[in-house]
């Protein structure tokens, strides 16, 4: 996902998150979620995420962004969050990554985004 574009080059969020939710997944890694200037926020509407998706974006710590670093993590509402990591990586420009443990109906994973 770029800021939501499509291959029209239209930004259009509702969108995105009409084909997320088409995907019928439990897991959905999102690049480039969250918008390049100022505070961030996120390129698709956080109060409709849920509603339109059927997913949760994984807490990270901005106020107004799904993203770390523009890397956002969409999970079934079922699955349990164990632990969430937000890495700094060094660069130029800010990078991160986020390391997420999960538990899905008695399943551990890891999440790398």
């Amino acid at each position: 996902m770029r800021k939501a574009k499509g291959t029209d080059r239209q930004r259009d969020p509702y969108r995105t998150m009409r084909i997320v939710r088409e995907l019928a997944a439990d897991i959905v890694v999102l690049q480039e979620a969250d918008m390049r200037l100022g505070a961030r926020p996120s390129a698709l509407p956080v109060d409709a995420l849920t509603a339109e998706t059927g997913l949760v974006a994984v807490p990270v710590p901005s106020p107004v962004s799904i993203g770390w670093h523009g890397n956002a993590v969409l999970l079934n509402p079922k699955a349990e969050i164990v632990e969430v990591q937000h890495l700094d990586l060094p660069g130029a420009e800010p990078r991160g990554a986020m390391v997420v443990d999960v538990d899905i109906t008695g399943t551990p994973l890891r999440i790398i985004a």
